[in-house]
């Protein structure tokens, strides 16, 4: 067995000059009932008489490069010739094997197949020739030689034709069953991914009856809502007065519709972000609700929120006094109690108002967020403030002076 020299126009060294370090080898050896295969890294007994072969392929003698062919072009090649080409007119007729190896082969970006055949005696002192291709399968682990050895024939054409005929039948084989493992594979990871996923379901149902046995604690069964005497109860059991910012914040995380009422949709929607599906999982949870909410990307959206959320008539816009007050007091007191101060102050004496819209709730906050206070240097009237604020600046700087 010979190794193609690396450039194609370098001499063929003979059997006896190669020393080197065997690959990892099969033999497919062509036989009356079939194919047969040695075990890897036999050793294979060559003729010392043996000699390289001259490529027979017509296009490789006018250009020595692998031709670009598409795959399914060259899976088509993988099946062996039932019968022996017999006449050069047959032969001709037949789709070389040869060819089809050696396409392949450059498909799969490996070296060209490598031919050698071996003299031997035939009947009546006629001679014969045993032809073996040597093929090297590149894999992930490394490189296989692949050795197939035809039936003995008097014209070295048809013998290396069945030598090819043998590597293709192998060639075919093995993508079959390399197909086969990896169907087994993907069926194996699929079995193992359908039971997560079973055991993830059971572990959400046990979850979410949880959360409702909890539900159902404090709901009201003729409404089936958690109504406000089960919310008073609920802030009696979590330790925490209704008038609590954590029980607006629940509120708002489970993005409840209505001012003093729970849905069981709601309640679920809620628990299940917090992953609270006990009263004391829930009460663990309150502080770190109260973190999420004060981060500067959520606390805005949770402030409109608020707003939203006192608008108990349909079709309402606007809030009382009384109420905004209360509601700035729980809402942004403990973050900006100076400007609340004021603005309450300033909102109970001042009679231009009865009630503030979403507006001027909004407009609040960023005057909170945008104005140095006591200074109020940035403040402009002239920009886009609503009137409320306007008169509430002027209000305090009349005060200051």
């Amino acid at each position: 067995m010979y190794l193609p020299p690396e450039d194609p126009s370098s001499p063929v060294p003979s059997a006896s000059s190669i020393s080197m370090t065997p690959k990892p080898r099969m033999v497919i050896q062509r036989c009356e009932n079939g194919f047969k295969m040695r075990k890897l890294n036999d050793d294979v007994e060559e003729d010392n008489d043996s000699s390289k072969m001259e490529s027979n392929i017509r296009h490789v003698e006018a250009e020595n490069k692998l031709p670009v062919v598409s795959e399914p072009e060259a899976a088509a090649a993988l099946v062996p010739h039932a019968t022996k080409p017999e006449t050069t007119e047959e032969e001709a007729q037949k789709v070389c094997a040869r060819e089809q190896l050696y396409k392949l082969c450059g498909v799969r970006h490996w070296k060209a197949p490598l031919y050698t055949f071996f003299n031997q005696d035939g009947p009546d002192n006629t001679k014969l020739f045993k032809v073996e291709v040597s093929v090297e399968i590149k894999e992930v682990s490394g490189i296989t030689v692949l050795e197939c050895l035809g039936d003995p024939h008097n014209k070295k054409k048809i013998a290396a034709e069945q030598a090819a005929e043998v590597a293709l039948w192998f060639l075919k084989n093995m993508r079959r069953s390399a197909a086969s493992s990896k169907k087994k594979s993907d069926s194996i990871t699929s079995s193992t991914t359908d039971l997560f996923r079973s055991a993830s379901s059971k572990a959400t149902t046990k979850e979410m009856d949880r959360i409702d046995h909890l539900f159902n604690q404090y709901a009201n069964t003729s409404s089936n809502l958690i109504d406000p005497e089960g919310i008073e109860e609920l802030c009696s059991n979590l330790e925490v007065p209704h008038t609590d910012i954590r029980i607006l914040m629940l509120a708002w995380k489970m993005k409840s519709e209505k001012q003093g009422y729970f849905t069981q949709e709601e309640w679920r929607r809620g628990l299940k972000a917090l992953r609270a599906d006990t009263l004391n999982k829930l009460k663990k949870a309150l502080p770190e609700l109260e973190k999420e909410v004060r981060r500067q990307t959520n606390f805005a959206d949770f402030y409109a929120y608020a707003f939203r959320y006192c608008l108990t008539e349909e079709k309402q816009k606007s809030i009382d006094i009384e109420t905004i007050c209360q509601l700035l007091e729980i809402v942004m007191g403990s973050t900006f109690r100076p400007q609340v101060d004021y603005f309450v102050e300033y909102l109970k004496i001042q009679n231009d108002y009865k009630v503030i819209n979403m507006d001027q709730w909004m407009g609040f906050y960023r005057f909170c967020n945008e104005i140095s206070f006591p200074e109020m240097t940035e403040y402009n009237p002239e920009l886009a403030w609503p009137l409320v604020l306007d008169n509430f600046v002027e209000w305090i700087r009349e005060k200051q002076a």
